[in-house]
């Protein structure tokens, strides 16, 4: 077994783009010219939906010929279109031959992808513009034999395409059944011209001239009536019955032949084609059958088949003779069977010269010049070896602009006991499965393709399955493989964007071994690289590889903001992905920096070119977070409960997200805290702890923890909050942790505050605020929103660092207010806080929660505690009555 670099081949023959040359036999039909005419200027989408032989291409091709005032564009698709890259860049290549610049855009997009994974609507997208600036005028996009295409994801793009499509743009299709795009809301919209079987059929007149006028055949009318009676104007019966009645001499002859016909019969077709196959000599019968079995017949491809000298003079006394052929290029001598008679041909084949099929199709893989026909030919043969070569030489040109589809496709018609032999075919089906977040699938096709280069002396595809193997373990959670496969790379000779690669996965390990100094030492290291280069596709993969958590890694602000700068200023608008990872790092950075306003906008921008889709599903985890940091800042707790509820059901089903669910049921449970519902928080907090995975993130248990004591303090249930909450700092003391979604000793504080012990409340929150202010990360503070107000209140008053928390203040858009004196209440002996007076002076005016809670700025469940505590305080029952005691006690 040989093992070798796949090199870059092209995949498109340019007579894809070609439309085919019309017969001599065919005859104006203008009344069906005319009606697509109108219907393409009229419509966005014109529908050619028929059987096999109505005539749709035969009529798209006269219009091309007979309407110069309508530029077309042509793309005459097959079973190798079933990918989404490959249709766009047929497309766009297409288009580039009505304006050299149209689909310069696609190719440099495509050419910058480097393997990476790309959203296809990007492509169209950039497609689209290109339209726009380069194809003004009206024109036409002719896609023949669309119902060769089945892949769903294609007909996605269409409908995209539809929606968005230029107005000097239309679409014109043939098929032979509706294709299943939006035709009901084309149609509703009076976007949709539909041209079918009945509008194909010839008319009476149109069959005569047919007859008369191309091959000099003239019938009785009553034999020209039964014709039409019996054909029912069905192009291809019409044209092989000709052939058929050409042979006979006499009216009454040929009158009995149609007669003898039984239409309907669902064999008709083979048995005219027989009639015509029989009539040939046994030379021209045999280049029939033997040259069946190719797509398009080209001299070249007909000798290397057939074996014969003299095939030219054949395709040209087959052309000319009319037997069932389209000129695709005439100067070439380029043909192709009509779809129909092909496949009657290589029934045929089949049942006359079995043991010649396989040989023929061998002998065809040999002589093709493209990848795509000649796999398809080796596959047809079972030359399974072959095949496998063929796939690993076109193999890396495929993938690296992104056709995965097609090599998934032609590896899975391998036998499997071959492909587990070779490790390209691994590599790819592994970077398949990868894509399609089959995260074990994924990794145990690398780490057998990393065995086999190995044992080849491979380095390169080695190292190639080494990285792609790390990436599958970190996302895993397996860090002890991925960091020894690390080690293992970092000996090697790297590129850049391996070392880069390397470097980020190994920060991301370091950083789950809980050294968080290495972890941004490493990150700082790849980010340096990575501004030194120029190349978008780099960039990409460490958007791919770099969470934006990463934030919180000691000493990457800096660096990580000057990646964000540099795509943001260089190559903004070029990749989707890339755009928002850019713009919602950036945003990440302004919140934990406390740029409020800034980071709102910059996560804003990032949110509307970031849908949930499978690409940018890590990506959408992150903004879902940012958003939630959003929501707490404005104190919208009933917005933020109601947006998780729309994002988890999704987060909760992807595999890629599973690690990460303790981080987002901990913001559930914190809008649900904030908004008094304690026994959701509980019930959220139990759901977490059930759910516990295997491989979830090292923060999880802190997470649980912090949860718990959300259950607790809603309980009232304080010295259990104070226990559970004391261990959750130890956690985040062990990991190295800058910031968690929100810190347990900020919650301790909090709980510090309801349990009247202002002392204890002020001396843990100073802490968290220089510890902050230290690392450029006062934004955290205030990403806690309502919670953290009156703790920065009772600091500005009491605390050891009054400035940061008025300055914090002031960015809430808050002001210090001065403390009441502490009020002692003479009839029980106990003490009002002042935060407990300010509530108490609302309550007496009969306000309510909600109402003391918005005025204060704090949650519902706060008020509620301080309620609480100021009834107990004062010995009352009510609320009406914690009003007249205070009045009676000179308190108010």
């Amino acid at each position: 077994m040989s093992v070798q670099e796949p090199e870059q081949l092209d995949w498109l023959a340019q007579t894809k783009f070609f439309r085919p040359i019309l017969n001599r036999d065919v005859i104006s039909r203008s009344r069906l010219e005319s009606t697509l005419e109108k219907a393409l200027f009229q419509h966005r989408l014109t529908l050619i939906s028929a059987p096999a032989g109505a005539g749709k291409t035969t009529l798209l091709a006269r219009l091309y010929q007979d309407s110069p005032d309508l530029p077309m564009a042509w793309v005459a698709l097959d079973e190798d279109d079933n990918d989404p890259i490959r249709f766009l860049v047929a497309i766009a290549s297409a288009l580039q031959r009505l304006n050299a610049k149209c689909g310069l855009t696609t190719f440099n997009l495509l050419n910058n992808l480097g393997g990476a994974p790309t959203e296809p609507r990007r492509i169209l997208s950039a497609l689209i513009n290109d339209v726009v600036q380069n194809l003004p005028q009206h024109f036409a996009l002719a896609l023949d034999d669309l119902h060769l295409v089945t892949d769903p994801a294609i007909f996605v793009l269409l409908d995209y395409l539809l929606e968005r499509m230029p107005a000097q743009m239309h679409l014109v299709v043939a098929t032979r059944y509706d294709p299943p795009l939006s035709l009901a809301r084309l149609r509703a919209r009076g976007q949709l011209a539909e041209l079918r079987l009945p509008d194909l059929r010839f008319t009476s007149q149109e069959t005569a001239n047919f007859l008369s006028r191309r091959l000099g055949l003239e019938l009785t009318p009553a034999g020209l009536e039964l014709l039409q009676s019996q054909t029912e104007g069905w192009a291809a019966g019409l044209r092989m019955l000709a052939t058929s009645l050409d042979r006979l001499q006499s009216d009454v002859d040929r009158e009995n032949f149609i007669r003898n016909l039984t239409w309907g019969d669902h064999y008709i077709f083979d048995y005219l084609a027989e009639e015509v196959l029989n009539h040939q000599s046994p030379e021209m019968r045999l280049f029939l059958l033997q040259t069946s079995i190719l797509p398009q017949l080209t001299p070249e491809l007909c000798e290397a088949v057939t074996g014969r000298e003299n095939v030219i003079a054949l395709l040209d006394e087959l052309y000319r003779r009319n037997l069932f052929v389209m000129s695709v290029d005439a100067v070439r001598r380029i043909y192709r069977y009509h779809d129909l008679f092909a496949v009657f041909l290589q029934e045929r084949l089949k049942q006359e010269l079995p043991d010649q099929f396989v040989e023929l199709h061998g002998r065809a893989a040999r002589a093709e010049a493209l990848p795509a026909p000649a796999i398809r030919h080796y596959l047809a043969a079972e030359l399974w070896e072959e095949a496998a070569e063929a796939i690993e030489r076109a193999g890396n040109g495929l993938f690296q602009h992104g056709m995965i589809a097609t090599l998934r496709g032609w590896i899975n018609n391998l036998p499997e006991t071959l492909v587990e032999e070779r490790p390209w075919l691994l590599f790819y089906l592994g970077m398949d499965q990868l894509m399609q977040g089959k995260l074990e699938a994924a990794a145990s096709r690398f780490k057998k393709s990393c065995e086999l280069f190995g044992q080849a002396g491979n380095e390169a595809g080695q190292l190639r399955s080494m990285l792609q193997l790390i990436y599958c373990y970190n996302l895993l959670g397996d860090h002890e493989s991925a960091l020894g496969y690390i080690n293992k790379a970092l000996d090697r000779q790297l590129s850049t964007l391996q070392r880069i690669q390397l470097l980020v996965a190994y920060s991301y390990q370091e950083a789950m071994r809980r050294n968080a100094e290495k972890s941004g030492k490493a990150l700082v290291e790849a980010i340096q690289l990575l501004l030194q280069t120029q190349e978008i596709s780099l960039l990409k993969q460490f958007a791919m590889q770099v969470n934006l958590v990463a934030v919180r890694l000691p000493g990457v602000l800096g660096a990580l903001e000057s990646y964000a700068r540099k795509v943001l200023d260089q190559f903004k608008g070029q990749d989707q992905f890339l755009d928002a990872h850019a713009l919602a790092m950036l945003g990440y950075i302004r919140l934990i920096q406390g740029q409020l306003e800034e980071s709102e906008r910059l996560v804003e921008e990032a949110r509307q070119i970031c849908p949930p889709r499978d690409e940018f599903v890590q990506l959408y985890m992150n903004l879902v977070g940012l958003e939630a940091f959003m929501y707490f800042l404005k104190g919208k707790y009933n917005e933020l409960d109601q947006a998780l509820a729309e994002s988890l059901p999704r987060l909760e089903q992807v595999s890629l997200a599973r690690p990460w669910l303790s981080f987002y049921w901990h913001l559930e449970a914190r809008a649900n805290w904030q908004l008094g519902r304690v026994e959701n928080v509980r019930k959220i907090y139990n759901k977490a702890v059930a759910a516990q995975y295997e491989r979830e993130r090292v923060e999880a248990p802190a997470m649980r923890a912090s949860m718990k004591a959300l259950a607790e303090i809603g309980e009232q249930r304080y010295a259990e909050a104070e226990k559970t909450l004391q261990a959750a700092m130890k956690l985040e003391e062990e990991l190295s942790v800058a910031a968690l979604i929100i810190r347990a000793r900020v919650l301790l504080a909090h709980l510090y505050l309801l349990w009247n012990r202002p002392q204890q409340a002020a001396a843990e929150f100073d802490q968290e605020l220089l510890e902050c202010e230290r690392e450029g990360k006062i934004g955290l503070i205030l990403r806690e929103g309502a919670l953290v107000t009156p703790l920065l209140q009772l600091c500005a008053e009491r605390g050891s660092q009054p400035e940061i928390a008025r300055r914090l203040l002031a960015l809430q858009g808050q002001e210090v207010q001065s403390a009441a004196r502490s009020l002692k209440i003479p009839q029980t002996g106990e003490t009002l806080s002042s935060r407990e007076f300010e509530v108490l002076k609302l309550l007496a005016t009969g306000a309510s929660n909600r109402d003391i809670a918005e005025h204060l700025v704090i949650s519902e469940l706060t008020v509620k505690s301080h309620v609480s505590s100021i009834l107990r305080k004062l010995d009352v029952s009510s609320r009406a009555k914690a009003g007249d005691t205070a009045r009676q006690l000179g308190i108010l």
